[in-house]
């Protein structure tokens, strides 16, 4: 529509500039929706003004100029300038011309869950009805669309720019992912597919940069209106209420437009707008496990949810990626809503919005809540499709003698091998279904199916029978201190295991039954558990076996051993027994409390070999320790002598080593032994040195 330049000499124009403001900016987006420099102007039916540099805005019917958008001059702020001009006589009304965000959050691409939200909506089931129809219009109003993007060049309709009052529009990132949602091609090998890929685009760019006037957007809604759209997508929105825009959203309602709006994106309980006028779909965002985006609005304006996680779609330049947010949501119902359409072309908007609410998936507490509206939106289900889902089974063993799983509530399941029945049953009313068959063997495939009470048939969930019997407890060989390995037999090519507590010290594979495991050397005493598992996961029980002592003790010690000795001493292991030869003759045996041993023996010639060796309780003998029995030295005069004098008894056999003690004269010593001219003497306790001369 042509814009109409109006004439007002005291009033100026003046340039505009601004930021893109992102939803998850809470500071950023008060700032810069509330700080607008245009005005929106209603003037009277009568009006005969003229006023300079404004601009028509696009009403309804096409043509009516009574709506206008006017800069603010610089050195007024907005209420004072409004204040100014709602004194003119021909001027209806006045309100701030608010600009409008774009209600996406961007996200780090991911390719784990590509368009999830197929599954979750039932997509591909509501296809089999429509993929939509050339003759239903979706107007993206946003900020333009790759209108050559290899996923959607064959569907758009009339681009229009209401900036620059163009059918050229921007190539805008948002505005092109928020197409992909709706009606990106399929089938073509190329990316993903939208909800309604047969559906037509209508790209109606408003924004000027970062930023969309409502006005722009008001003017967006009336072209869509005439340009025949029958959907209007508004994945955009502010906190600032306009009456100029909730007319604008009430005639295009009121010629049939089916009009879906995001719900915002700071996870607060407030109206955004356009989401929050009557006769608007109010999207909020869901993940992909169904629970409320943490990002999306809430609260009793709230309708119905879609996903908006990590959604994949396009983006310029033949790109793809993610978005997230509430404007990822609102083409999700746009698409579902543009299927309805192609499915049932006479049914009106108002029927359209009822089957999208009557139809969505309740989540969240039952009927409608502030979080999830009527529940998630369901593709299938709008379409009126029946279908009854496969049922879920669990796990089927060679040991099982039932069936479980679940469905509808109340269907029929009816088990199969092959064309054979093995059992039919009733699931309950929560879906819950046993039904009980004959054992069957390994690898027997199944066939599972239900019926409800309407006669439709599920497809079958085919199901093998796995092999849930345990391996037999494994067959172990002892295991000793010295071993290096553990073998024994076990399931032909199970995988064996070993541990000490919950440590593993080895594994093996069971080839043929036999399995060698290497280990490292154990302790004597410590406990190994062995077990056994098959290929399908089933585990043994464990084997426990304890190592056996196999390490023979250290060499015993020896003291030196005399022919008038009557005992045999020295070290070995503690608690070992400890044997004492001369050559085949035992002459001894004792045990080594605390690590020493003292053996009682008769006296041994000169020269005689004693060999002595350990045995310690598991009956490890050591190498025996040989030596010869020696001589032991003779007293000059016997073994005791008389002290002549009194006499110091000496540390050593010299005067000048310190004296121990005073010899009274005539005690008697006892002979140690010698070294030159000085005795070695017992006197008492004390033992020391005495010179020869006073000993007699």
């Amino acid at each position: 529509m042509k814009k109409i330049l109006l004439m007002m000499s005291v009033l100026m124009l003046f340039s505009v500039s601004g930021n893109l403001a992102y939803a998850d900016d809470e500071n950023l987006l008060a700032k810069d929706q509330n700080e607008t420099d245009q005005v929106i102007i209603k003037l009277k039916d009568d009006a005969s003004i003229s006023l300079k540099n404004s601009v028509t805005v696009a009403s309804d019917p096409p043509g009516n100029d009574q709506l206008l958008a006017l800069e603010v001059p610089e050195n007024q702020s907005v209420d004072a300038f409004i204040d100014d001009l709602e004194k003119h006589e021909d001027i209806q009304s006045v309100e701030p011309d608010y600009r409008v965000e774009l209600s996406y959050t961007l996200n780090d691409p991911s390719f784990n869950n590509l368009q999830y939200h197929h599954q979750k909506m039932e997509t591909k089931l509501a296809w089999d009805k429509t993929r939509g129809s050339a003759d239903v219009i979706v107007a993206v109003i946003d900020d333009g669309i790759d209108i050559s993007h290899p996923e959607l060049k064959t569907q758009i309709l009339n681009p229009f720019d209401t900036v620059k009052e163009s059918s050229s529009v921007a190539a805008g990132a948002h505005g092109t992912h928020v197409a992909g949602i709706i009606g990106a091609s399929i089938n073509n090998g190329l990316g993903g597919a939208g909800i309604a890929p047969a559906a037509k685009i209508m790209p109606i760019n408003v924004f000027n940069g970062n930023f969309a006037y409502t006005s722009e957007i008001i003017e967006g809604i009336y072209r869509a209106v005439e340009q025949g759209a029958d959907i209007i997508n508004l994945s955009l929105g502010g906190y600032a209420y306009s009456s100029a825009f909730n007319e604008a959203i009430q005639a295009a309602h009121k010629k049939g437009v089916v009009i879906i709006a995001a719900a915002g994106n700071e996870r607060i309980e407030k109206p955004y707008y356009p989401a929050s006028y009557a006769n608007v779909i109010s999207v909020a965002s869901s993940t992909s496990l169904d629970k409320a985006s943490d990002f999306s609005n809430f609260g009793k304006n709230i309708d119905i949810t879609a996903p908006g996680t990590a959604i994949y779609s396009t983006l310029p330049k033949g790109a793809y990626g993610l978005m997230s947010g509430t404007s990822m949501a609102t083409p999700m119902v746009s698409g579902v809503a543009a299927l309805i359409k192609a499915s049932e072309p006479a049914l009106n908007n108002i029927e359209i919005e009822n089957r999208l609410y009557n139809s969505a998936d309740d989540l969240g507490v039952t009927g409608k809540d502030p979080v999830y509206g009527h529940g998630r939106v369901n593709a299938r289900k709008a379409l009126l499709i029946n279908y009854l889902p496969v049922p879920y089974v669990s796990g089927v063993f060679d040991y099982s003698v039932a069936v479980k799983g679940s469905t509808e509530a109340n269907a029929t399941v009816t088990i199969k091998s092959g064309s054979a029945v093995l059992n039919t049953g009733v699931a309950d009313s929560a879906g819950r279904f046993k039904v009980a068959i004959p054992k069957q063997k390994m690898g027997t495939k199944l066939s599972v199916s239900s019926t409800n009470s309407a006669g439709l048939v599920s497809q079958a969930k085919e199901v093998t029978v796995r092999d849930g019997i345990a391996p037999s407890v494994p067959a172990v060989n002892p295991i000793s201190s010295i071993s290096t390995s553990i073998t024994g037999k076990a399931e032909v090519n199970a995988k064996v295991y070993s541990y000490t507590g919950d440590k593993k010290i080895g594994e093996a594979v069971a080839a043929k039954g036999v399995f060698a495991i290497p280990i490292a050397k154990q302790k004597p005493d410590v406990t190994i558990s062995v077990i056994a598992v098959d290929a399908a996961g089933n585990k043994s029980a464990g084997k426990t076996v304890k190592v056996s002592d196999k390490t023979a003790p250290g060499i015993p010690t020896v003291n030196p051993v005399k022919n008038d000795s009557v005992t045999i001493t020295g070290k070995a292991e503690s608690d070992a027994k400890v044997y004492a030869y001369a050559g085949k003759v035992k002459l001894g045996e004792t045990t080594a409390k605390s690590g020493a041993y003292s053996i009682k023996v008769a006296k041994q010639k000169t020269g005689t070999a004693i060999a002595v060796y350990a045995v310690d309780s598991a009956k490890n003998k050591s190498a025996a320790k040989t030596i010869k029995v020696i001589a032991a030295e003779k007293a000059v005069n016997g073994t005791h002598y008389t002290i002549t004098s009194n006499v110091n008894m000496r540390t050593g056999a010299s005067t000048s080593h310190g004296v121990i003690i005073v010899i009274p004269k005539g005690k008697s010593v006892e002979y140690v032994g010698k070294s030159g001219s000085w005795y070695k003497v017992k006197y008492g306790t004390k033992t020391g040195w005495v010179y020869g001369s006073y000993l007699k």
